[in-house]
């Protein structure tokens, strides 16, 4: 029987089994590190998912230490956008098991596909209550590191009210030792790579030593998989992926899709900068600076920051020189204007003194003759 056979027995077994007082009903979902399924806490009566870790994986001490690591990040994270682990442990036959709070509701990688891309104002909906879940887990110093829509769950509280649930914190990172997780021991080495390509960051992708940036770049991805439908870097080959990554910058959205304002533009190439240091400096101020943008467009307001096109920039300064470069000749027309001006009027005023003369002369003249005449 080949592994994948096994490990799908393995798990079928386990549908109508009591684990720990939780009656295992149906299979939910599985991956590389083991399944879901959705149960019943007997003494409540009450739906819970069950996440246990696959059978091939039991061997492996690494991943063992990486799901107790991520059931002790859940139980300690206790946020309304964040899904609570209940309580985890091993039962006699060694199956390692997390019982979470069930969420009725569907994956954000489910809801764009039917429904996106979204409206902006839609997108800071999701997006608002993404960034408070990263913020406590950041101030908590636990690091997510495999942010995307497959991870966010799209629910509804008690009322009836959307709520958005982060999952899956196989791949979390301490940025600081927490007594209440574990004692520091770190399960990821400088150079290891862990995530999901189109929404790791760049630092992830080199495997350098990451931080609360690289989570807030896999929520810029997300959002722009939301405003867009597609993610900001693509393509069936994820060697290129990868390449193009951390060695371009990303394309504002506006100028491959134009359904998308220009005004988000800024918000975009902030968040996904290729430098950490140049990203928000929390899921918080990314939040606001996109709700910032979206007030903006809503309400017709002019982003006075707007940088203006390279090109269009050259050529203002190009005709603001001309016209300065043209500046003295058009003082030296005018000069010469005024000259002109003057000389004509010299010239006519000259040549009526001549005629003056002449009249008086002949004047004279006529005089002298008439005298003569008188005399004779």
């Amino acid at each position: 029987m080949s592994s994948n056979a096994a490990t799908k027995s393995y798990y079928d077994n386990l549908i109508g089994k009591d684990i720990k007082g939780y009656l295992i009903e149906k299979k939910l979902g599985e991956g590389g590190m083991g399944a879901v399924f959705k149960a019943t806490k007997v003494a409540d009566n009450i739906p819970i998912a069950i996440k246990v870790i696959s059978p091939m994986l039991l061997v492996n001490a690494r991943f063992v230490k990486r799901f107790q690591r991520e059931a002790k990040v859940g139980k300690a994270l206790a946020h309304p956008n964040i899904i609570q682990v209940l309580e985890y442990g091993e039962t006699e036959d060694g199956l390692l098991f997390m019982a979470m709070e069930f969420v009725d509701g569907e994956t954000l990688k489910s809801y764009l596909a039917t429904s996106g891309p979204l409206s902006a104002s839609r997108c800071a909906e999701i997006l608002k209550q993404l960034c408070e879940a990263m913020d406590a887990a950041h101030k908590r110093g636990i690091l997510h590191r495999d942010l995307k829509p497959e991870n966010t769950m799209i629910a509804k509280d008690k009322e009836g009210k959307e709520l958005i649930k982060l999952a899956d914190f196989g791949l979390v990172k301490l940025t600081q030792p927490d007594g209440e997780i574990t004692k520091g021991s770190a399960l990821t080495e400088v150079g290891e790579i862990f995530g999901t390509p189109h929404f790791m960051s760049p630092e992830q992708i080199m495997g350098q030593t990451v931080g609360a940036p690289a989570d807030i770049y896999s929520l810029g991805v997300i959002l722009y998989q939301m405003i867009t439908g597609k993610t900001p870097f693509d393509g069936p080959d994820v060697r290129n992926l990868l390449v193009t990554k951390v060695s371009q910058d990303v394309l504002p959205p506006s100028k491959k899709f134009s359904f998308v304002d220009s005004r988000y533009d800024r918000v975009f190439t902030t968040v996904l900068a290729r430098d950490p240091e140049e990203r928000y400096k929390s899921a918080g101020e990314f939040y606001e600076a996109f709700q910032k943008a979206v007030d903006q467009v809503e309400k017709g307001i002019v982003d006075k920051e707007e940088p203006i096109n390279v090109s269009e920039e050259k050529g203002q300064k190009k005709t603001e020189a001309t016209q300065e470069t043209n500046k003295p000749d058009l003082v030296s027309k005018e000069n010469k204007l005024e000259s002109s001006k003057v000389e004509v009027q010299e010239v006519k005023t000259g040549s009526n003194t001549m005629i003056i003369v002449i009249a008086v002369i002949v004047l004279v003249v006529i005089g002298l003759i008439a005298v003569v005449a008188l005399k004779k």
